[in-house]
C-alpha cells in the first residue's frame, strides 16, 4: 500500500458470487479490511456491527434496491459518515441521478476498473 493510502474498512455489497469475491480479493490485497454481503439486509447488520468505512453497493439486490440500502445507511445516524458507492451494472444518466438522490457519494458502473474504485475509496475523494 502506497504511503498516501490508507486502510479502510470495506463493505462490499453485491449478489454476485464471482464480483464480490474478486472485490474482496483485490481490496484485501490492497491493505483494506473488507467483508462480503450478499443482500441490503445482511449489509444493513453488517454496517451496524462492523461500522465500514465505506460501502461498495450493487443496485440490484435480492431483497431491496441498492436506491433503498443507501436511504436506510442514511436514516442511521451511527452510520451517517459511511462513504456510499453505487456499482451497477445497469448504467444511465437516470440511474445516476436516482443514487445521487438516494444519498449515493459516487457511480461507478460493472465492469468496475480498479483504478477507478481505488481513487473513489480515496479519503481525499471526499
Amino acid at each position: 500500500m502506497s504511503s498516501e493510502r490508507r486502510a479502510s474498512r470495506i463493505l462490499i455489497v453485491d449478489d454476485n458470487d464471482e464480483l464480490g469475491e474478486a472485490l474482496v480479493m483485490w481490496l484485501g490485497d490492497l491493505g483494506h479490511e473488507v467483508t462480503l454481503a450478499k443482500s441490503a439486509a445482511a449489509a444493513i447488520a453488517s454496517a451496524r456491527d462492523a461500522r465500514p468505512d465505506a460501502m461498495v453497493c450493487d443496485i440490484g439486490l435480492p431483497d431491496m434496491t441498492g436506491y433503498d440500502l443507501a436511504r436506510a445507511i442514511r436514516a442511521d445516524a451511527a452510520l451517517a459518515d459511511v462513504r456510499l458507492i453505487a456499482l451497477t451494472g445497469f448504467a444511465s444518466p437516470r440511474a445516476s441521478e436516482q443514487a445521487d438522490a438516494a444519498g449515493f457519494d459516487a457511480y461507478l458502473s460493472k465492469p468496475v476498473d480498479p483504478d477507478v474504485l481505488e481513487r473513489v475509496l480515496a479519503p481525499s475523494a471526499r
